[in-house]
């Protein structure tokens, strides 16, 4: 799939004479997300997609080079730590660390309810990795480890995962107080979903059996008051 530059997508905005806005997202895996959201919420927009956030943020400072009204969604990342930059100022950014974490914060009483006893391994799962976690990012080390690569098939973190220390405290402390808005978003999702596929080998009449790509579709769709506020946040800045 071609994916464009930043400067190669102002190049074609220049010259393009279409006026209706125009949303960006990251990549391709928020598309479908925000297809249904603006079809839902009847918000007459354009989506495209950037080749990553990097390349999102550098297309949003040249903005000002086309006509064209520009709207960009990205995930806070490690900014959920601190402060946005000024410079960065409107920009849509998720409310925790990615748009993983905002639907699965605003669908927690769903998944509680669907997952009874089994919601008590993914709070004990996110918590015995907290350390692991706050490690990478204090040391900016990209997290590219799924649930597979963190825990055993009860549900267990592992022993490499749960042994590590991190010095930083404070980082711990913040992310234990809400592991949910601070976890690293693909991570956090692939997590609750090896805890979802494990109730469902243990209790198939209580929940389907689903990739993760088909949970988050599935918790979006009951994250209501997360995807109203998102649609008045697009309109808002149309």
């Amino acid at each position: 799939m071609l994916l464009y530059t930043a400067e190669e997508h102002i190049s074609y905005l220049k010259h393009n004479s279409c006026a209706k806005p125009l949303l960006f997202t990251e990549g391709k895996g928020d598309i479908k997300f925000f297809t249904n959201l603006t079809a839902d919420f009847s918000i007459d927009i354009d989506i495209d997609k950037c080749n990553g956030r990097i390349e999102l943020l550098k297309l949003f400072s040249l903005r000002g080079e086309t006509k064209r009204k520009l709207l960009f969604f990205a995930d806070k990342d490690s900014y959920v730590f601190d402060k946005v930059p000024t410079e960065l100022n409107g920009v849509l950014f998720t409310d925790g660390y990615s748009l993983e974490n905002d639907i699965i914060n605003d669908s927690i009483e769903f998944i509680k309810k669907r997952l009874k006893q089994y919601y008590a391994y993914f709070e004990e799962a996110l918590l015995e990795l907290v350390n692991w976690f706050a490690s990478a990012i204090d040391s900016h080390t990209k997290i590219n480890e799924k649930a597979p690569q963190l825990l055993d098939e009860n549900v267990k973190v592992k022993p490499e995962f749960k042994n590590i220390k991190c010095a930083n405290k404070k980082l711990v402390n913040d992310i234990k107080t809400n592991c949910i808005k601070y976890f690293q978003g693909h991570c956090l999702l692939s997590v609750l979903s090896f805890v979802w596929n494990y109730a469902h080998n243990k209790n198939q009449d209580l929940v389907t059996k689903f990739t993760n790509e088909q949970l988050f579709e599935l918790l979006s769709s009951e994250s209501k008051k997360y995807r109203t506020a998102l649609a008045k946040r697009i309109k808002s800045a149309i």
